[in-house]
Parts: C-alpha cells; sequence; structure tokens
C-alpha cells in the first residue's frame, strides 16, 4: 500500500497513480452527489490530486480562478471557493504529512492586525451578514499570500517562473475575451464608446474591475519577460561559443536558448494584450495607475540613472503627451482630458449635473458619502462592508441615493468603514510591502530577483493609483494583490540566498 506520506516525500513516477487517487476519491463521492455533478466533481477531484504532486498549483489555481469566479456557480460552489478548498487541502498535506515549517514574514504582522480591526467594527455594524461576506474576502486574500509563501518563498526558479506564467497566460486570455467584445460593440448601450465599439468589460461585467484585474496581471508578466528577454541575450553568446564544437556540442545550450526565448515572447505577448485591454478597457483611473506603474517600475529599473531620468522625465512626458494628442482618436483624447476632472475636489451637492460631468459627479457625491460617514465614526467607521448599508443616511443629493457599491475611492471607503485605524492598517501593511519591492529593485545582486521586485512594485503602485479612483479590493481581486504582497518577499529572499552577504544588513522580511 502506498502511504500518504510517499505521495509527498518522493514523485510520483507514474500518471496513472494520480489518475488513480482522483478515480478512487471520485467513486467514495458518488454515494452522496448527483449524477449531473460528477464531471464538475471529477474534475476538482482531478485538480485535487495533481497537486498532491505539485502542491503549488493550488495558489496557482486559486489566483487562475479569479477571471471566472461568477461563471457557472453549482450548487454555490464557485470556481473561486473550489480552487481555495484545493489549495487548503494540498497545503494542510504539506504541512501534516510531509512536515514542512510554516513560511511567514513579519510583514504579515500589519496584515493580520488590519483583519482582525475589520472584525473588531461588526458590532457597530446595521448589516452583519456584509461583514461577514467582506472579511471573508480578506480572510481569503490572507489564505492566497500564505499560501504564496509557503509554496514560493524559498522554493526553485523554475516554480516561480511557471507561476508568473500562470498569471501572464490567465490574464492574456482575459484580456483577448474582453478586447475583441469591445472591439465589435458587444456590451450594453451604456459602454458604447464610439461607432461600433463598446467599453471591454470581459468576464467580470464592469469595465474597471476588468481593467483592474488586468494590471494587476501585466507587470509581473512584462518584468519577467524583460528578465528573459536578458537571458536570451547572455544564451546566445553562450550558444554561439558552444556551437563552434560542432551542432552536438552546442545542444544543451541551443535548448536553454530556445526556451529563454519562448518565455520572453509568450510572457512580454500577454502583457501586450493585457495593455490593449486596458485601453480598450475605457477606465481612466486603470489608465493612470498603469502609466504611474510603468513610471516608477521603469525608473527603478534605471537604478544609478534615476536622477538622470527624472530630469528629463517632464520633457519625455510633455513629448509623449503632444504625440498622443495628435495621433490618437478624439474618443481616446477626450477620455484622457477629462482625467483631470476626476480627482478635482466640488461639492457635488449642487453642481449642475449634465450628461459629460454624470459619472464624475456621481463619484464625487459617493465620495462625500463616504467622508460624512468617517466624520461620524472616525474611530471603527461605520463596519467593515456596511458602505451600501449606510449610504442612504449619507447620500448628497437625491439624483445619487442609490450606492454603486462602494466609495469609489479606496482610501475613503476604508474610513468610511472602519475608521482611522483601520485606514492606518492598511496603509502601513500596503506601504511595507512597496517599500521592499523597492529596496529589492534598487539594491538586489540578484538579476531574476530584481525584475521579480520590478513587477510586484509596477503592480503595487498601479493598485494604489488606481484606488484613488475605485476599490480594487472587490470580486476577490484581493487575490492577486496579496500575491503581490508575497511575491516582494519571495524576491526579497531570493537575493539573500543567492548573496550571504545581504543577509544580515536586509533582513527585512
Amino acid at each position: 500500500m502506498i502511504s500518504a506520506s510517499v505521495l509527498f516525500q518522493r514523485p510520483i513516477e507514474r500518471p496513472t497513480l494520480i489518475v488513480g487517487v482522483g478515480a478512487s476519491l471520485l467513486v467514495v463521492a458518488s454515494a452522496w452527489i448527483s449524477p449531473l455533478l460528477m464531471p464538475i466533481v471529477a474534475g476538482i477531484l482531478l485538480l485535487a490530486a495533481i497537486s498532491l504532486r505539485h502542491p503549488w498549483l493550488g495558489v496557482a489555481l486559486l489566483v487562475a480562478s479569479v477571471p471566472i469566479q461568477q461563471i457557472g456557480a453549482v450548487a454555490g460552489l464557485t470556481a473561486t471557493r473550489a480552487a481555495l478548498i484545493i489549495a487548503l487541502a494540498t497545503w494542510a498535506a504539506a504541512l501534516l504529512v510531509q512536515r514542512e515549517p510554516v513560511r511567514g514574514t513579519r510583514l504579515m504582522i500589519p496584515f493580520l492586525v488590519l483583519i482582525v480591526w475589520m472584525i473588531a467594527t461588526i458590532p457597530v455594524a446595521r448589516d452583519p451578514r456584509a461583514s461577514g461576506a467582506e472579511v471573508f474576502r480578506w480572510v481569503i486574500a490572507l489564505i492566497a499570500f500564505m499560501l504564496a509563501m509557503q509554496f514560493l518563498a524559498d522554493s526553485p526558479r523554475r516554480r516561480l517562473i511557471l507561476f508568473i506564467l500562470v498569471i501572464a497566460l490567465v490574464g492574456a486570455l482575459e484580456a483577448m475575451a474582453g478586447t475583441v467584445l469591445g472591439l465589435i460593440g458587444f456590451g450594453p448601450a451604456s459602454f458604447a464608446v464610439a461607432g461600433s465599439i463598446s467599453r471591454a468589460y470581459g468576464s467580470f461585467g464592469r469595465p474597471n474591475s476588468f481593467a483592474g484585474y488586468l494590471e494587476i496581471s501585466l507587470f509581473p508578466a512584462l518584468w519577467l519577460g524583460v528578465y528573459m528577454l536578458t537571458v536570451s541575450w547572455s544564451r546566445a553568446r553562450r550558444y554561439r561559443e558552444t556551437r563552434l564544437g560542432g551542432f552536438a556540442a552546442s545542444r544543451s545550450e541551443r535548448w536553454e536558448l530556445a526556451r529563454a526565448v519562448a518565455l520572453a515572447v509568450v510572457l512580454g505577448g500577454s502583457a501586450g494584450v493585457m495593455l490593449l485591454g486596458v485601453l480598450i478597457s475605457f477606465s481612466r483611473g486603470a489608465w493612470v495607475g498603469v502609466a504611474a506603474g510603468l513610471g516608477i517600475s521603469g525608473l527603478l529599473a534605471l537604478r544609478r540613472r534615476i536622477v538622470i531620468a527624472l530630469a528629463l522625465a517632464p520633457a519625455a512626458v510633455l513629448v509623449l503627451g503632444l504625440v498622443v494628442m495628435t495621433v490618437a482618436p478624439t474618443t481616446l483624447t477626450g477620455r484622457l482630458a477629462s482625467i483631470a476632472d476626476e480627482a478635482r475636489p466640488f461639492d457635488a451637492s449642487s453642481i449642475p449635473i449634465t450628461p459629460d460631468n454624470f459619472a464624475v459627479v456621481e463619484r464625487m457625491a459617493h465620495w462625500q458619502a463616504g467622508w460624512h460617514m468617517f466624520e461620524d465614526h472616525p474611530l471603527t467607521g461605520v463596519g467593515i462592508g456596511n458602505f451600501n448599508a449606510r449610504y442612504p443616511d449619507y447620500f448628497v443629493r437625491t439624483e445619487f441615493r442609490f450606492s454603486q457599491g462602494h466609495a469609489h475611492n479606496y482610501y475613503i471607503h476604508t474610513l468610511a468603514e472602519t475608521g482611522i485605524i483601520g485606514l492606518i492598517a492598511y496603509l502601513t501593511t500596503a506601504t511595507g510591502f512597496l517599500v521592499l519591492a523597492v529596496i529589492v529593485a534598487l539594491r538586489s545582486t540578484d538579476a531574476m530577483a530584481r525584475f521579480v521586485a520590478l513587477g510586484s512594485a509596477g503592480t503595487m503602485t498601479a493598485v494604489y493609483v488606481h484606488n484613488v479612483f475605485e476599490n480594487l479590493h472587490v470580486l476577490n481581486l484581493g487575490i492577486l494583490i496579496s500575491v503581490t504582497w508575497a511575491m516582494s518577499v519571495v524576491a526579497h529572499r531570493m537575493w539573500r540566498r543567492s548573496d550571504p552577504d545581504v543577509a544580515d544588513v536586509h533582513e527585512i522580511d
């Protein structure tokens, strides 16, 4: 008999063993489930069995499930919940059977404090069920963070590359689907932009959430693709040297070169498709976020040339702006020109409403409602998840008496629901991981660690800027955000492993 411990202590040599485990579990489950659900259960069990061989696939499945979380839920079981069950099962097996140590980081402390404080605000909430649902989403994000730490920190580099490749490919598929539907004008009349073009919204149902998902996935793919491009260059040089010894002698180098080039092409192509998806979404917040992410991560990539780049930045921005305003379609330039109105404060309760400013006034009305909630409840807020429940008490004009789901500014939203303590806890968590990514990007002597940190820093910058106009901690996007936080720690530990002199000086996490 093959014990469960054998599955973790040595590789499974025969694929039939995996299939056998899944089939056995399916036979047992068939006594309690409907025949109509058998194919779904069979798929879940097969994925679970495969995850026994590669436990990191559990967190990869969890990340990959985010775009399809609202599609085809069966008996309340969404793709994300099914992936969560698989990930938790493989994590528990790894800890209990293989006896792996639990991997964590000191930067997780403010993350835990944030969730504890959210729970502490539930007694003041008008709708405890909404509070429970929001806390549950944050707990899932925390689990995703811990899973990423468990299976990516101190792991082989190949595993991290495969994990980011999953993020890139799933993001590219989502972007392609949304972009195609947007270009053919598939969407409600309110999403129409110009002619037959519609704002892309993908499987998320909303352009801003669709664009937010893509901007989170974009940067890890982009910067790992750049890294693989540099690897391709060095391996091409090595291949040319070994090729002088004959075709057979250069076989290994030829394979390594082909693999590096393929990864660079796939990752770079995925990033390009996702960038196009963000553009077609016509999400101004995402445009600003992506621009900020590209700017900050690009500056970090220059390292010693940052001062020169900053000096040239105003002229570069001016030239780029002139080119865009000259070449881009009127629909796009008009959308860009209206970005300033998104952040300009005004009193939404008295300004005249026109078709052109309706969306901006609605956004500001939600900002003001959230701020008034904070003014009345500065310490605890109105309770986690209760912005919608309390919005009828705080709307500033009757045209906007129905909540759109959140304050359209995550920082005001956090103040409204959890008070000043909640905002401090969130900012401490978010800033801590960003600072760590910046340190690695600027100082790492390990090339791959540096580029992983650049991807993490780019994503965090984009999300934090976009959150000024939206709430990207919805629809389980928090899973990807928390995984991005974890990757900053993974990059730091990769650097420390490759350079022993760093361990004592930069033992941050």
